[in-house]
């Protein structure tokens, strides 16, 4: 499965019975989605106004997927009245598997490898 990452912008007059965040993640679930990380990043005021609305809530998520399953994720974010807009990309730097590797406990982390010795600066 490849890891993606998912920005969310949520309408917030339309709210599901759930809550912003139950809703995306039963979304990504129901899809085949695995969620890695969810980050929280509030309400915010929109550059322009999409379908009538001036204010939104943004929701960033780090999932791993098949590939099919980000063309159904993409449909049913258009479908619902509930999601604005969604952008949808891999997650090539791999902020997803930081922020996994730093929820690990330091004990299961390998350990640095060693730094070589300096030279002096006279030699």
């Amino acid at each position: 499965m490849t890891l993606y990452e998912g920005l969310f912008l949520l309408d917030l007059e339309a709210k599901p019975e759930p809550g912003h965040e139950e809703y995306l993640l039963d979304l990504l679930k129901r899809c085949g989605a695995t969620v890695v990380s969810t980050d929280r990043w509030g309400e915010r005021k929109l550059a322009y106004e999409i379908k009538r609305k001036r204010r939104g809530f943004y929701f960033l998520i780090h999932f791993e997927a098949p590939g099919p399953a980000i063309v159904e994720i993409r449909r049913a974010c258009k479908i619902s009245e509930f999601v604005l807009r969604e952008l949808i990309v891999v997650d090539e730097d791999g902020a997803a598997k930081a922020a996994m590797d730093a929820l690990l406990p330091s004990s299961s982390r390998p350990a640095p490898a060693p730094a070589a010795p300096a030279e002096p600066a006279g030699a």
